[in-house]
């Protein structure tokens, strides 16, 4: 997990960084080994139009990256514009749905999109609005604390 210049983890031979290509389509990318080059298997190898290296796209201002070490999944919070800001579980090759689908608006009032949900683009599985929390870190603890949990995941 890391923020801002640093903001990559290491998913086994597989590096993940949070990478903005433009403001309306930021991504994560993930495909570089650490010889440099594209994993075979990655979700965009292949397809038209698109940098294989690419792992998911549809993120406005990604802050913080987390590997659960129990499941391997990939944890990450973003900036919403004026709330809207989320903790969202990401897979391989699914759209996060920036600038299509937001619970934030911009900063004079109007409306980004007049939805909230689409089909085909993955839902947050927590989002903040008005006042929002701004969340950047994002870190996956492993604890026996709570009888039946194994695993909490915390946003700063």
């Amino acid at each position: 997990m890391w923020h801002r210049s640093r903001r990559r983890v290491v998913a086994g031979t597989r590096r993940l960084s949070l990478a903005p290509t433009a403001y309306q389509a930021r991504q994560v990318a993930g495909g570089l080994r650490d010889d440099g080059g594209v994993p075979p298997d990655n979700p965009f190898v292949g397809q038209a139009g698109y940098d294989p290296a690419i792992y998911s796209l549809g993120h406005r201002n990604p802050q913080g990256l987390a590997i659960q070490p129990s499941t391997g999944a990939l944890w990450e919070t973003e900036h919403g514009p004026l709330g809207g800001d989320e903790l969202n579980l990401i897979r391989a090759g699914h759209n996060y749905g920036w600038p299509l689908v937001t619970f934030g608006i911009n900063y004079d009032g109007t409306k980004v999109s007049d939805l909230t949900s689409r089909p085909g683009l993955e839902p947050p599985l927590a989002y903040w609005v008005r006042p929002s929390g701004h969340p950047a870190w994002c870190s996956i603890q492993a604890t026996s604390s709570r009888p039946g949990v194994a695993t909490h995941s915390s946003v700063a």
